[in-house]
């Protein structure tokens, strides 16, 4: 689900940061007690999180350009849609490529990937789910409701509540300058079109 790639995302990220805070300072206080080390190797797993929350071609990048569209007037179904795409950017021979051989589980586990891709994974018998190669193992995401979990609808009270309260903080966060509406409706020059 949707929510489980976040808690997965968050322990990547964790992850990540506890590595290189332990291994690292360790390195370097050996070192800067004139200790030899060589270096401490560990798996890297920067490249998923790439994969994950990476500015451009990543999964939550398509999840959000999914998420704007306007999908309840949309002709096919958006989660497919998102799928698709990042079938198409991280896996494009997902239908055709037979699975590796010696392989371990579905993603070889033994090497580290190099690219953000080297993470996704698509069987040719999933029709509505991928695999990621998480740090702490493979796993399989169906894509049914991201689109629509991923969308930030505020609730009609909480309007109300924000756009009535006295905060001074509140108010000004929510005021919209007049030039600001213009450029939203209308052109660069403040102009509606």
């Amino acid at each position: 689900s949707f929510e489980q790639l976040c808690i997965n995302l968050t322990n990547e990220v964790l992850q990540r940061n506890y590595t290189r805070a332990i291994f690292d300072k360790d390195v370097e206080d050996m070192r800067g007690e004139g200790v030899s080390v060589e270096a401490v190797k560990f798996r890297d797993n920067a490249q998923c999180i790439e994969l994950l929350q990476g500015p451009r071609n990543s999964i939550l990048s398509f999840l959000d350009d999914s998420s704007t569209l306007d999908f309840e007037r949309s002709q096919t179904n958006p989660n497919l849609t998102f799928l698709s795409r990042v079938t198409a950017q991280h896996r494009p021979d997902f239908q055709t490529a037979p699975p590796p051989k010696g392989t371990k589980s579905v993603l070889d586990r033994e090497e580290g990937g190099k690219s953000p891709s080297d993470y996704f994974f698509r069987g040719r018998l999933d029709d509505d789910t991928f695999t990621i190669k998480h740090y702490a193992g493979d796993v399989k995401y169906k894509v049914h409701g991201f689109v629509e979990k991923n969308i930030d609808v505020l609730k009609e009270s909480t309007q109300v509540a924000l756009l009535t309260s006295t905060d001074e903080l509140i108010k000004q966060v929510l005021t919209i300058e007049e030039d600001s509406i213009g450029l939203l409706s209308g052109g660069l020059d403040g102009s509606s079109s």
